[in-house]
């Protein structure tokens, strides 16, 4: 079984390219959450800060990874630090403290409501 090549996506998660890592290593977890390291050759597609990148494994998709940071060394090989998408959920929250109580989709709601634009729904 092939493994498809990842696919860097804009903020509408449209496909602008496919990535042709020189290396690939995913760290999976449920808490933190999970994190990747790609490394891409010379002259590949630049892939910044913020955007949005899909992994695959050879069991399908590993999910949507944001670019957390992009370091280009001397040789020009470009490596990114990847953080799971989810964690955008984040982006929009102040840490505060605060009291909350009621069902399950009443808190889910409730932190949904806190995103400045609305990436994920209940």
């Amino acid at each position: 079984m092939a493994v498809r090549l990842p696919r860097l996506l804009d903020s509408g998660m449209k496909e602008l390219a496919r990535l042709n890592p020189v290396s690939l290593s995913i760290e999976e977890n449920l808490s933190p959450l999970s994190t990747a390291e790609m490394v891409l050759p010379e002259g590949e597609c630049a892939a910044e800060t913020g955007q949005f990148v899909e992994l695959y494994t050879s069991h399908g998709s590993a999910g949507i990874f944001r670019v957390q940071q992009a370091e280009q060394d001397y040789g020009g090989r470009v490596t990114l630090a990847l953080e799971h998408g989810l964690t955008t959920l984040g982006d929009g929250i102040m840490p505060g403290e605060s009291e909350q109580s009621g069902t399950t989709r009443q808190l889910v709601s409730a932190i949904l409501a806190c995103q400045p634009k609305t990436m994920w729904q209940l």
